[in-house]
């Protein structure tokens, strides 16, 4: 009998910084789905066969923006409609929780942004890999503004 739960919570930070002064002059704050595809990942991370072990399965590489307006749902493979993505600036771990940060130049990613996503096994095409981190968001990105977009996981 198991008296555990573990509960996977994703949850997204995003600042807008004034380039020049490098001060936050806006914060978001979104909670997220975690996608069928990362317990999929996660599992079939556990199932490996010895001899070929795929240790890239679950290795986030992309965090991309997207302007659909339907709400995140468990079964999602990608973004509404994406129009940006770019690898991810950095990865860390600490105890239950695991950070990645993406940061955002004022050229870049300019627009309405109504979603977000996280990608593993990505390229820099869109809709590539594969997504496990799907939110509802509601920020304009312009180029008078640098982006931090940090998205942590919590297993608690």
């Amino acid at each position: 009998m198991c008296n555990e739960k573990l509960c996977f919570c994703g949850h997204y930070t995003v600042e807008a910084i004034e380039p020049k002064a490098g001060r936050v002059v806006r914060r978001w704050e979104y909670d997220n789905i975690i996608t069928d595809l990362f317990y999929s990942g996660l599992f079939s991370l556990l199932n490996e066969a010895i001899e070929k072990p795929d240790g890239d399965a679950l290795n986030i590489t992309h965090i991309a923006l997207g302007t659909g307006e339907t709400l995140p749902a468990l079964a999602d493979t990608r973004l509404g409609t994406e129009y940006f993505r770019k690898a991810v600036s950095s990865k860390t771990h600490s105890g239950h929780i695991f950070t990645c940060k993406l940061s955002m130049l004022p050229s870049e990613g300019n627009g309405a942004v109504k979603e977000l996503g996280v990608f593993v096994k990505a390229t820099d095409a869109a809709d590539s890999g594969t997504l496990i981190s799907h939110c509802a968001a509601n920020f304009e990105k312009n180029a008078n503004l640098k982006m931090l977009i940090t998205w942590t996981l919590t297993i608690a």
